[in-house]
């Protein structure tokens, strides 16, 4: 929680935290980062912000209605995606080609076990034709398919560095228990990754 809390803190007004897939949605937002685009898992489920109209029987509603960008396969029996609020489509030039990228979008979202009033954020499924898998993305910022790609895509080279540490220099084997080992091993890994790169 503190390490989000100080993530977010020397950020720009024009500029967002981007996180991995392990960085829960709901830990983002109890830490009050105000602009963020994190991955979501492809079995994501959320609700809509506002309340169900009260029908009259029974209780009120507490919750808005469960939601969820993907279908899903429970016990045999398929639940069907939730269709998107607004599509997006752009091209994108790589080199001499070029690629027409599709996205979905879904607004006005809380976490699943949010009560209303809980902060709101967006969930975004990007197609790409490279992939066969699309990329889910959710984010509290209102911006463009091609936006949030272009988002995700700076990502990738803060991920260089760590990935040589732990897979060519062997960091990721390593284990140690010192308060003092524990800073020196991550700073010592990052600049062997660094020298390697």
């Amino acid at each position: 929680m503190r390490l989000l809390q100080r993530a977010h803190e020397p950020l720009a007004d024009a500029e967002a935290l981007v996180c991995a897939r392990g960085v829960p949605l709901r830990q983002l937002q109890a830490a009050g980062s105000p602009r963020y685009v994190v991955r979501a898992a492809v079995n994501l489920t959320a609700r809509r912000a506002p309340l169900p109209a009260y029908q009259g029987k029974g209780r009120k509603p507490v919750r808005g209605a469960r939601v969820r960008p993907l279908p899903r396969t429970y016990k045999g029996r398929t639940i069907d995606a939730t269709p998107p609020d607004r599509p997006d489509t752009w091209q994108l030039r790589l080199g001499p080609t070029s690629l027409t990228l599709h996205a979905a979008f879904w607004d006005d979202w809380v976490c699943a076990e949010a009560r209303p009033g809980a902060p709101t954020f967006s969930t975004v499924l990007l197609h790409e034709p490279r992939f066969d898998a699309p990329l889910l993305l959710n984010t509290s910022l209102p911006l463009t398919g091609a936006h949030l790609q272009a988002f995700y895509r700076d990502r990738w080279p803060v991920e260089g560095l760590p990935l040589t540490a732990t897979q060519m220099v062997g960091a990721a084997r390593q284990c140690v228990f010192a308060p003092e080992s524990r800073q020196r091993l991550p700073a010592l890994a990052l600049l062997a990754g660094a020298m390697l790169m």
